[in-house]
């Protein structure tokens, strides 16, 4: 049965999902938050972005990252840690330090400094 009947509404997809992806950015929620949000939404979830450098300041991070993987929800790191990577030469650290958590996406992006096509 349909949440909506009084609606035509197309079927959503099975995870993993190809088309139709819900993309949720994570400004720094709290584990009852994160709770909260999968209790709610966690199958309309499927990708989760670690915002604006909040993976370097989460005292949560590595229960928050358990808590995504259980409902199969893949985290990214977001794009400012990208840039300050690259800016200071320290790809090689960040890359293995997302081996570390377990991360396997990252967002590169160029909203805090100017990146050569060619970087």
């Amino acid at each position: 049965m349909s949440i909506a009947p009084f609606l035509d509404l197309p079927e959503r997809s099975a995870k993993p999902r190809e088309r139709g992806l819900t993309h949720v950015l994570d400004r720094g929620l709290s584990l009852a938050q994160v709770d909260g949000l999968l209790e709610v939404a966690g199958e309309s979830v499927d990708v989760v972005k670690l915002g604006w450098g909040t993976a370097l300041v989460s005292a949560n991070l590595r229960p928050k990252l358990e808590r995504y993987a259980a409902h199969g929800i893949p985290v990214v790191l977001g794009g400012t840690l990208t840039e300050l990577a690259i800016r200071q030469g320290k790809v090689e650290g960040m890359v293995a330090w997302l081996h570390e958590l377990g991360l396997r996406h990252v967002e590169v992006s160029d909203g805090t400094i100017e990146i050569d096509p060619e970087v």
